[in-house]
């Protein structure tokens, strides 16, 4: 994290996170204590993730939202964005199509379809479910029957990219509905995520926040150490 310049924050009114430490929740929230003890989030409205591939690292940045809501009384919006379904999908034509919330970092599950349009059943509805993909076959997706060599050709890639935009957007809602239920015997989102979650909350709006830092410093940093990789990461 770069210390803040008060000359180059007086008028600052959105923050862009990038880098390798972007996803450490205990670094920024180190970050996020000085610009709340300056003043900072009295024009400050916006932080945006540069790259999120990670379900389990979009319901963070949801308890971020709430937690600066909480401390500030302001909406401060908290967003981040993904390639994941443009450069991924596009290049080796593989969709999320679910949730694995059986790791700790929810990443999504993928299915890759094979290149050339000659593996395929034309007339077969396409297998996942989208707005788009209800609507139609997979000879609608792949074009150019013609084209066995490079298979999809580019309206076809846009329609894949599409279909990918909606599954995972759509995860990211039924998994943040999921963290607010308090009823969740299967546990799946992993306990490890409710207590970042938590630790959050903690350190921006309690009179002990170096303590909560402390105590919960493990999990903030739980995106920080894993050896699951952010696909998202890979695409950049």
């Amino acid at each position: 994290m770069v210390r803040p310049d008060a000359a180059l924050f007086r008028h600052v009114e959105a923050i862009a996170l990038a880098g390798g430490q972007k996803k450490n929740f205990y670094l920024l929230l180190i970050f996020l204590l000085r610009l709340l003890s300056e003043g900072r989030f009295d024009t400050i409205s916006h932080i945006h993730l540069l790259g999120c591939g990670q379900v389990g690292l979009g319901l963070l940045l949801t308890a971020l939202k709430r937690a600066l809501f909480r401390a500030t009384g302001r909406q401060i919006e908290v967003s981040f964005d993904s390639s994941s379904a443009f450069g991924i999908t596009q290049k080796f034509k593989s969709v999320s199509i679910s949730v694995d919330y059986s790791r700790p970092t929810l990443p999504f599950r993928r299915y890759s379809f094979p290149q050339a349009p000659g593996d395929y059943t034309r007339e077969a509805a396409f297998p996942f479910r989208s707005p788009l993909g209800d609507r139609c076959t997979m000879g609608e997706f792949l074009g150019n029957a013609d084209t066995y060599s490079r298979g999809w050709d580019t309206i076809g890639e846009q329609m894949l990219s599409n279909h990918a935009v909606y599954a995972e957007v759509s995860a990211f809602i039924d998994a943040n509905r999921l963290m607010d239920m308090s009823y969740d015997p299967d546990r799946l989102i992993p306990w490890n995520l409710r207590k970042a979650a938590e630790g959050i909350d903690a350190v921006l709006n309690s009179e002990q926040s170096g303590a909560a830092l402390q105590r919960y410093r493990k999990y903030l940093q739980m995106f920080s150490v894993t050896e699951e990789a952010d696909p998202d990461d890979q695409v950049r």
